[in-house]
């Protein structure tokens, strides 16, 4: 929709990727929306007129695309971010939480070995998806 907004209207663009831009950088945005997003900025047609961006919007791109790519490689977007976000509940929960996870270790001793199995392969699928994506990302951005 927003392909065809700015074929009719191409003295929107700089509006459009400014709107996008914010959408990008949203607390709490999923993945996948990113990179959606991401991918929206790539396709779009760059022209010299001035009315319609010029050379200041193919800068905006391009700081765009090196902050998205460098909060990506530090790990603070994308599933590097959540992976270090859930460490950092673990550790927080290991300090005060030992006596309850002793006693709900013993209550499930019986059931351990099939969901434990089940977990692990959801966690391993879940992480695989999760790399793809990442890496997804990285080359829409290159």
């Amino acid at each position: 929709m927003l392909s065809q907004l700015l074929l009719e209207h191409p003295a929107m663009k700089p509006v459009v990727v400014r709107e996008v831009e914010r959408f990008v950088f949203r607390p709490g945005l999923s993945d996948r929306a990113r990179y959606y997003s991401v991918t929206f900025l790539n396709q779009l047609t760059l022209s010299h007129k001035p009315s319609e961006g010029g050379t200041a919007l193919a800068h905006k791109l391009i700081d765009i695309y090196f902050t998205v790519f460098k909060l990506l490689l530090q790990g603070k977007l994308g599933n590097a971010a959540a992976r270090q976000h859930q460490q950092q509940q673990s550790s927080g929960k290991q300090a005060g939480g030992k006596h309850k996870r002793n006693l709900a270790k013993h209550h499930q001793a019986g059931r351990k070995g099939r969901s434990a199995a089940a977990a692990a392969e959801t966690a391993a699928a879940g992480a695989q998806q999760a790399g793809e994506l990442d890496a997804r990302m990285l080359s829409a951005l290159i």
